[in-house]
């Protein structure tokens, strides 16, 4: 595929992300193939609809939420993207914006994604939002730097 291509692609898909809602989900079709695979720390979904549900579950908590794509690699029709997702939800750091890194590695075909995994720290996005893990996790942390 063209590298202008790829680009064209993930240029869209990080708009599209920063414009995603549940009133919006059905143009994830625009983006994914029919038969996605898309991979993060807690799921593997196959099928755009599966994965439609799949947004449309995680976007009814989400009360904001913002992309900043940084580094991206281009290879063909593979590429990597650094990326940084603020973001806030009602149970997590009593609703306060919360901003974490990430990377997803992106492989295309025909104008779409067809695999798309992204990585992660659940830890911070997630757990020490949570208070009484938060205070685990922080105990856990400082025992490792001594």
């Amino acid at each position: 595929m063209e590298e202008q291509k790829v680009k064209n692609i993930i240029d869209n898909l990080e708009t599209f992300y920063n414009q995603l809602t549940v009133k919006n989900i059905d143009e994830l079709s625009s983006i994914y193939s029919d038969n996605i695979i898309f991979v993060d720390p807690a799921h593997e979904i196959k099928g755009i609809d599966n994965l439609k549900n799949y947004f449309l579950n995680m976007y009814s908590n989400i009360h904001e939420c913002h992309f900043s794509f940084k580094n991206i690699i281009i290879k063909h029709d593979i590429s990597i993207i650094e990326w940084d997702m603020s973001f806030k939800h009602p149970k997590l750091f009593k609703g306060d914006s919360r901003t974490v890194e990430g990377a997803s590695i992106l492989k295309m075909s025909d104008d779409k994604i067809y695999y798309h995994r992204d990585y992660i720290d659940l830890g911070s996005m997630i757990y020490e939002g949570i208070p009484i893990l938060s205070w685990f996790i922080r105990k856990i942390k400082k025992s490792l730097n001594k």
